[in-house]
């Protein structure tokens, strides 16, 4: 599937929580608009100042800054919030999927376009895995009462986190503080697995 690149330093998605995003650059709004006008999928992806290398899973870009980008990434369809006058706006990506970068065209364009492949994840919590997700359900709800003053959108977030696929993103994007951990649970394809690393870290 080919896909809009939008990277950002140290910066991932895991495509399962709506994404604001506030565009500035001139040839990232012309690549929002153009998403918006073909209803092409934009993939943030998470970008090194380092070169490309097999070892850490990086793909090389066209960028003067950004010399490589994670391959998996998260990709979604964008839906814009607000312009301003001076063309800058502020955007929301709307979860699709995670995927896998495959290639990077050479379509002279002033960003990147890419082949991306759409990756099947494990979703199932396994019963083993059940008084562990449970725990993750108490930490998270002890964590956003302090961080969600607003009572409506707290209900709002409890409700939508009894989903577990929901809980293990809200956790991921809201309280997990390193990038490197957010990418490397992007990148688990198994629920059981995400559980585990994020019980070990919030411990």
């Amino acid at each position: 599937m080919r896909a809009l690149l939008f990277p950002l330093h140290k910066v991932s998605y895991q495509a399962i929580l709506k994404k604001p995003l506030n565009i500035f650059e001139p040839r990232y709004i012309h690549m929002i608009h153009e998403a918006e006008k073909t209803n092409t999928p934009v993939a943030l992806a998470y970008a090194t100042l380092q070169d490309a290398d097999d070892e850490a899973d990086t793909i090389a870009i066209n960028h003067e800054k950004y010399h490589a980008v994670k391959r998996m990434v998260g990709l979604g369809r964008v839906q814009i919030l607000q312009k301003s006058k001076d063309g800058t706006m502020l955007v929301v990506l709307e979860p699709l999927f995670k995927g896998l970068i495959m290639d990077v065209y050479n379509e002279e364009l002033p960003y990147n376009t890419i082949e991306v492949d759409p990756i099947t994840e494990f979703l199932t919590v396994m019963p083993e895995h059940m008084i562990s997700l449970q725990r993750l359900g108490l930490l998270f709800r002890h964590w956003a009462k302090s961080f969600f003053k607003n009572q409506v959108e707290y209900d709002a977030l409890m409700e939508a986190t009894q989903d577990p696929v929901v809980l293990v993103g809200a956790i991921t994007e809201f309280v997990v503080t390193s990038p490197d951990l957010k990418q490397g649970i992007l990148e688990i394809d198994d629920i059981n697995a995400k559980i585990d690393v994020l019980l070990e870290w919030l411990d």
